[in-house]
């Protein structure tokens, strides 16, 4: 546990509610693969149930298995920003606090491809961001999208790309060649930089030349 706490508790990759559509898929697996680590996930999932306390014996298998579910509930609770702690405040057992999280940001994510497609359909490249500041924005949207199980065949996400590039000659060739020639998403980026570096010469060509 001493190593997590040290390790593991990067501010960026607590829960909370910004990008909830992909940032909760990720934080499920990290701390799903952490409380398998230790143990602890049956106790989460509730295939470990609390035991019934009858005799001797039987009280001290439920000292134990609180021991374990105190410890899974630090586990989740560590690993959440304090906007969430809220929502979890009158929890009584690490798998009440997990399936709050699940139908919270799973409700949130219900229709967060749409909200994604319009973020895509309506980016525009301003005019002082680099071709890899931009594509860097499109690849997270992207990657949001299919976390939250948005489905979109591939030719409509490159005619949404090819929208979010500015008009020139340059990147108008880029744009001829990417309709009439299939290619993935990182072949349409390279070419896209090569585009950039073209556009860029262009222009200093013509300031020379004034």
């Amino acid at each position: 546990m001493e190593a997590f706490m040290m390790g593991q508790l990067c501010e960026e990759n607590k829960l909370d509610d910004q990008n909830y559509g992909f940032r909760y898929p990720c934080w499920k697996f990290r701390v799903r693969a952490l409380l398998r680590s230790y143990g602890l996930w049956d106790i989460v999932n509730g295939k470990d149930k609390k035991p019934e306390s009858l005799t001797n014996a039987e009280s001290e298998k439920v000292r134990a298995w609180t021991r374990r579910d105190d410890q899974a509930l630090s586990i989740i609770t560590m690993t959440i920003k304090d906007s969430q702690i809220r929502d979890i405040y009158d929890a009584q057992s690490a798998k009440e606090a997990w399936d709050i999280f699940a139908w919270k940001h799973e409700q949130l994510s219900f229709g967060r491809p749409l909200v994604l497609c319009r973020q895509l359909e309506t980016l525009k490249m301003a005019e002082e961001t680099s071709m890899e500041s931009h594509f860097s924005v499109i690849k997270r949207i992207i990657d949001e999208y299919a976390y939250v199980g948005g489905q979109m065949p591939p030719d409509k996400f490159l005619h949404f790309i090819l929208k979010t590039i500015p008009r020139s000659p340059d990147y108008d060739v880029l744009k001829i060649v990417a309709l009439t020639t299939p290619m993935s998403f990182y072949e349409l980026k390279s070419k896209a930089l090569i585009s950039e570096m073209e556009h860029l010469r262009s222009g200093d060509s013509g300031n020379e030349e004034g």
